[in-house]
């Protein structure tokens, strides 16, 4: 099984994992809170991120070129569209 950490706080990654006391697979925070420089850390811990929720197509390529390793939306059909759009 795996587990992800879903945090919608400030506080950050490295803080976030800390509190937990373990690192989980995954790191699912609000997407407006995530930053390259923490994209970097968690992957140097490899740690994915899951972004949530990232609706617009704008957003969905910002966070596709920071590296991240999946995208939570309400729309998939427009990530699957841009990612065939990629190609």
């Amino acid at each position: 099984m795996q587990l992800a950490l879903l945090v919608e706080n400030t506080q950050g990654a490295v803080e976030n994992i800390s509190e937990l006391g373990f690192s989980p697979d995954y790191y699912s925070p609000d997407f407006h809170l995530l930053t390259a420089a923490e994209v970097k850390w968690l992957h140097s811990k490899h740690i994915g991120i899951l972004p949530w929720t990232v609706n617009e197509p704008h957003d969905m390529t910002a966070l596709i070129e920071l590296g991240v390793d999946g995208i939570i939306t309400d729309y998939p059909e427009k990530l699957i569209a841009l990612m065939k759009a990629k190609k």
